[in-house]
């Protein structure tokens, strides 16, 4: 009461109350209307901690920023998509880098592959093409080499080829332990290559830097070799070939995408229907698979020591 009373004063002016005991406390005035009800604020406060207007001129150097931003981001676009062609024509000849045994074979092979159409040449053109060949085992480097250029060249073999292939690799696989264990020979390296993915050109890069596995040059493939990808037949059928030819030099590993309901989810089931239509035997190359995975080690263990 006696603080409403003495505030009635001019704002700002110098005024005082004496409370009990005759102390008499000095203020300044303010505002009456502002004091009617305690709880209310000042109409004015006297300072704040929000940042201070951003001057006018930075949402339109901003929006430029943004601008050029997208500008940049067009031109690496293109030259991504310019980089992917170029590595794309560059896979379909798998000729220079080839440091394997039998590199001159497969050039000769895909040579005689060139004269195709380009809409076959891979990425595989639709409808798929299929090649005639027919699967002799047990299987020889010429014969994994034409399978390689075939499939490079974006030819598939026919069923009956993927059938008794598949069939071969689960006999095969079914020896094998869960872990398998290998001594990397005195003086050679050992190629690890993981996810895959039903990348492949990215498997043809591989063999391309690093050459065709080789009792002298093996391979660990560590799992993850279906889904996602367009190509997860191709990338199966070349890595079960290998395995079948170097079964001591070819190493595949057991990866969470060769569980059927993973592959089933992810694309690898479907991608089989397309290529080997389910009403002319289709689902049965996908059983195939599907089966030959459920045979694969969980890991290799490489010199005691590295899993």
């Amino acid at each position: 009461r006696h603080r409403r009373k003495a505030m009635r004063g001019q704002p700002g002016e110098l005024d005082s109350y004496r409370g009990e005991g005759g102390t008499v406390y000095p203020f300044y005035t303010a505002n009456e209307q502002s004091f009617d009800d305690d709880d209310t604020p000042p109409p004015t406060p006297m300072w704040s901690n929000l940042p201070p207007p951003a001057p006018p001129e930075t949402a339109s150097r901003w929006k430029a920023v943004r601008k050029q931003i997208s500008v940049a981001g067009r031109f690496w676009s293109a030259g991504q998509d310019r980089a992917e062609e170029a590595a794309v024509s560059a896979l379909s000849e798998l000729l220079q880098g080839l440091v394997a045994q039998g590199a001159l074979s497969l050039e000769r092979r895909l040579v005689e592959h060139r004269d195709t159409p380009p809409g076959a040449v891979w990425p595989h053109g639709w409808p798929p093409r299929y090649t005639q060949r027919v699967l002799q085992l047990p299987l020889t480097e010429a014969s994994v080499l034409d399978l390689v250029a075939d499939l490079s060249a974006g030819a598939l073999p026919p069923l009956q080829y993927v059938a008794g292939l598949l069939h071969a690799a689960k006999a095969s696989l079914a020896q094998l332990p869960n872990v398998l264990r290998h001594d990397v020979p005195t003086g050679c390296a050992v190629t690890v290559v993981g996810d895959l993915h039903g990348q492949f050109g990215d498997l043809l890069h591989v063999l391309r830097s690093r050459g065709f596995p080789s009792p002298t040059r093996p391979f660990v493939f560590n799992g993850d070799f279906v889904d996602r990808g367009p190509a997860s037949v191709e990338v199966a059928l070349t890595l079960f070939a290998f395995q079948l030819l170097l079964p001591n030099s070819v190493f595949l590993n057991r990866g969470n995408h060769e569980e059927r309901s993973v592959h089933a989810l992810y694309g690898f089931q479907r991608e089989c229907n397309a290529k080997y239509a389910p009403d002319a035997g289709g689902a049965a190359a996908y059983e195939l698979f599907s089966e030959a995975f459920e045979h694969l080690p969980l890991a290799t263990l490489l010199n005691g020591k590295v899993l």
